[in-house]
């Protein structure tokens, strides 16, 4: 016996081939197929810009626009609440970051 034929000879090899050859294109067609959904993601920009005036105006209608809003939502009366920012603010090293202020801290923390 030769030895294609002890390994199933040229017509094994080839069939095995065939398979192989199927299965790469099957590959490469699932990559593309991911490359189109991933072009196709929406991608949301984000701005810090847009949202802080907004935010500011939420804590100013919060906060500073009447004693009774000021109450309702952070428990707290309005000077109460204005000496308590500037003792953290002054002695407590809390300070403004990038995109929230001291005030805008201390409100979500009094508001939870």
């Amino acid at each position: 016996m030769d030895s294609n034929s002890s390994s199933g000879g040229p017509r094994a090899r080839d069939l095995v081939m065939k398979h192989i050859h199927i299965c790469l294109r099957f590959i490469e067609l699932l990559v593309q197929m991911f490359r189109v959904l991933a072009s196709r993601r929406r991608r949301v920009e984000r701005t810090y810009e847009l949202g802080y005036d907004k935010h500011r105006q939420i804590i100013h209608n919060l906060v500073y626009k009447s004693d009774e809003t000021c109450y309702k939502m952070l428990r707290m009366r309005r000077k109460p609440f204005e000496k308590l920012r500037d003792m953290l603010y002054e002695h407590g090293k809390l300070r403004d970051k990038r995109c929230v202020l001291v005030d805008e801290h201390l409100a979500i923390t009094l508001h939870i």
